[in-house]
């Protein structure tokens, strides 16, 4: 069980958003066979897979191996094209070394609010975002309470 929680640790770490988060295949074999090594009973005897690109039919062997649902073109509907960018996140500033953001544009406010007053980097805008207070968050037509 504990190898199970092992690779599932290393895929999470696959999918790092961020590329240079991300291990490269030669780590992620070599930290597979760690895994492997150390998993009980790993005196078993290797399964070994053929998963060589040779051959002109390759592409047509492996699709009629494939289920249906792997062999269709799946089609990207314009709102899921728009959520696949939809995103901000924090980066350290190359220049700075504060916290700046990186993504989309378009929630750099959530971005903002999770930095602690002072922490963030002025060396890139903050579209939408009021970084030095000197401008109300008011828009024409907003009652105010006082």
């Amino acid at each position: 069980m504990e190898s199970v929680r092992h690779v599932s640790e290393l895929a999470f770490q696959c999918l790092a958003f961020d590329k240079d988060v991300r291990p490269s295949m030669s780590e992620v074999a070599a930290e597979l066979c760690r895994i492997r090594d150390a998993a009980p009973g790993s005196g078993m005897t290797d399964l070994v897979a053929d998963v060589g690109l040779d051959g002109p039919n390759t592409a047509a062997a492996k699709k009629a191996r494939s289920p249906v649902s792997v062999q269709d073109v799946w089609g990207l509907s314009d709102s899921s094209q728009e959520e696949k960018y939809r995103m901000c996140y924090k980066v350290e500033c190359d220049k700075c070394g504060k916290i700046t953001w990186k993504g989309c544009g378009k929630h750099v406010a959530s971005v903002y609010e999770d930095i602690e007053k002072g922490k963030h980097c002025t060396c890139k805008a903050w579209p939408g975002v009021d970084t030095d207070g000197s401008s109300s968050n008011t828009k024409e037509g907003d009652v105010l309470l006082l």
